[in-house]
């Protein structure tokens, strides 16, 4: 499986779609449908970042979601 994840793009961006949109119903929207989350989770982009990379600055505007997950 993993390796079939790294070798197609298309794969990958519809695992990752089903991580975000049950992530995004689970810890931010419990109670809102999955069709009203579908729109989100398809502009939504998944980047790593190295450990201890500085990803915004205090009093920096928000224009993004930001959330720790295991390596998967």
């Amino acid at each position: 499986m993993t390796k079939l994840i790294k070798s197609a793009e298309p794969v990958k961006r519809v695992i990752d779609e089903v991580f975000l949109l049950r992530a995004v119903q689970s810890q931010l929207a419990p109670n809102t449908p999955i069709e009203h989350l579908t729109e989100l989770v398809k502009s939504a982009r998944v980047e790593r970042f190295a450990a201890g990379a500085v990803l915004f600055q205090e009093g920096d505007d928000g224009d993004c979601l930001h959330s720790c997950a295991a390596a998967r």
